[in-house]
């Protein structure tokens, strides 16, 4: 992912330089000195802050884990806002719990900072479980089986299966609400016949992610929609239409799947074409 995170981070980082140039001003700058001096009045800067975001990208170039690799920066932030910030645990613990409520006199710095807490994320935490409960109930009983088994049957050639697989994803999602449920179901289902297809893994593999991972953040009731909702405030009906990765990726994929463009078969199953 670090291809792909880097080049983003540094696309975003160019469009901020151009719109703060553009914006420029004196009014601009009074604005940020005084954001600046507020924020050097209510926080100690330090160098040693940037330990925390450091150490999580030292695990992530190490292979660590996600959830091991927020930990640890969690960890180490903790550690810092006890040393550097001179907070105290009591207090530490009470943000953890309810967010943070700045009192620093500018109501532009403290709504920027306000927020975060366990309690915020309570509402996304239980759709989430209510949602892995039912998928999980359809799974065992049999209800989604059914459904993908139908639309096996009308996956005659190769297009058709590329398209029943992104379909299969995108229903599960719609109907299961969790996005590993709409990678890993279909995934059994399907294995065999791009098995039988003389397509490679790979393949399926790619679809699932069209059809499952990118579509899942489109869809409010899903896992990934609501952890959208909790952590911008906006819902996918209102970023869905600008979220063009998304849209044209399954698109893309269909197309290839029709098209027989970079779909890779197995080297047997070739073998014994040329022969």
């Amino acid at each position: 992912m670090l291809w792909t995170t880097v080049p983003s981070m540094m696309i975003a980082l160019g469009g901020y330089a151009l719109l703060g140039m553009r914006a420029g001003g004196e009014g601009n700058v009074g604005d940020i000195t005084l954001l600046m001096e507020t924020i050097e009045g209510n926080f100690v800067l330090s160098p040693v802050l940037l330990v925390a975001p450091l150490s999580m990208i030292g695990c992530l170039l190490f292979r660590m884990p996600a959830l091991g690799a927020i930990l640890v920066g969690g960890a180490v932030g903790v550690v810092l806002a006890l040393t550097v910030q001179g907070e105290s645990a009591a207090r530490l613990i009470g943000i953890l719990e309810n967010g943070y409520e700045p009192q620093t006199g500018v109501p532009r710095l403290d709504e920027l900072l306000l927020g975060g807490g366990l309690k915020s994320m309570y509402g996304t935490i239980g759709l989430i479980l209510c949602a892995l409960a039912f998928g999980g109930l359809m799974e065992r009983t049999g209800m989604l089986r059914v459904i993908v088994d139908a639309v096996m049957r009308a996956a005659i050639n190769t297009g058709r299966l590329v398209l029943a697989t992104l379909v299969s994803s995108f229903g599960v999602n719609m109907m299961a609400a969790d996005q590993y449920l709409s990678i890993i179901l279909p995934g059994r289902m399907y294995k065999q016949a791009y098995e039988k297809a003389g397509l490679e893994a790979r393949n399926l593999s790619r679809c699932l992610e069209d059809g499952g991972t990118i579509t899942s953040p489109l869809i409010p009731w899903n896992t990934c929609g609501a952890t959208m909702l909790g952590a911008l405030k906006v819902g996918p009906h209102l970023f869905a239409p600008f979220a063009f990765f998304n849209l044209l990726c399954p698109l893309v994929s269909a197309l290839l799947g029709f098209t027989g463009w970079t779909m890779r078969r197995r080297e047997e199953d070739s073998g014994s074409s040329q022969d």
